[in-house]
């Protein structure tokens, strides 16, 4: 009797309860991304994500690719930064 009534409750309780909002939170402590252009004057400038990605994915490694990119789109930039929260990757631009 006592498993029959744990087979009808705990199904029962998952019914009732609502998942908590993002309760599945696997890349919680991924961090931040922070992008730091230098132009030619040494000037420099925080550039926000945003700006770059429609979705600021935490899986992704933006720091691969997205340097690159900011050279190619911003013609006044000399030297960029992207920074993670564990890695950091500086390219200068041509």
């Amino acid at each position: 009797m006592a498993a029959v009534l744990v087979q009808l409750l705990i199904p029962l309780v998952a019914l009732v309860r609502a998942p908590a909002q993002f309760g599945f939170q696997m890349y919680s402590g991924a961090g931040w991304t922070r992008i730091t252009v230098v132009d030619e004057t040494g000037a420099r400038r925080e550039h926000r994500l945003a700006d770059y990605v429609a979705l600021d994915r935490i899986d992704v490694d933006w720091t691969r690719r997205l340097p690159e990119h900011i050279c190619d789109v911003d013609a006044g930039a000399v030297e960029v930064t992207v920074e993670r929260s564990r890695s950091t990757r500086t390219v200068q631009c041509q």
